[in-house]
């Protein structure tokens, strides 16, 4: 029995090539559909194309719709647990997992961060705190992106109790 393969077209084709083409060759050297090897290696990449292209068009026109129907309060959600997260791994140690400070902290002067000294603090301020340390608090600033450090500085925000809140809220922010 020949090899499916016994052209010399086909052998000079790579393996990977080979697997794609399904035309059986019979024993008196005829091939199915009536087209030869070369036809059908044509044929197989205009298909390809062709497939190739009407899957870019459709991500085209279903991955915006996608992205517009997507919840943004689901994006926020996510943020805020990504710095819930955060500050739990690496900031909890001294500031505790609400901002009132923790043993460590006492022990460091660590200031509770649900204060209205701290919430006082103009945004910036508190930025710049994170980025280059202050005190006892190291520098964060080559750890957290910039996006970290904004969505850190919110959930410190979050930890105001009503008094600071207002305290801040009579503290303009430059």
């Amino acid at each position: 029995m020949r090899s499916r393969f016994h052209s010399p077209v086909a052998r000079c084709l790579p393996a990977s090539h080979r697997q794609h083409l399904h035309i059986p060759v019979w024993r008196d050297g005829s091939r199915s559909h009536g087209k030869s090897i070369q036809e059908s290696i044509v044929n197989r990449r205009i298909h390809n194309k062709q497939s190739a292209a009407l899957t870019i068009a459709a991500l085209c026109v279903v991955l915006p719709a996608v992205m517009m129907a997507r919840p943004q309060q689901g994006a926020s959600q996510t943020d805020a647990q990504e710095a819930d997260e955060t500050f739990q791994a690496r900031c909890s140690t001294c500031h505790a997992e609400h901002g009132e400070g923790s043993d460590v902290g006492a022990s460091l002067n660590v200031p509770d961060l649900r204060s209205a000294e701290v919430q006082r603090n103009n945004d910036s301020q508190l930025r710049q705190i994170i980025k280059n340390g202050r005190g006892n608090m190291p520098a964060f600033g080559r750890d957290f992106s910039d996006r970290q450090i904004d969505r850190i500085l919110q959930l410190i925000r979050s930890f105001a109790s009503p008094s600071s809140q207002e305290a801040q809220a009579q503290t303009p922010s430059p």
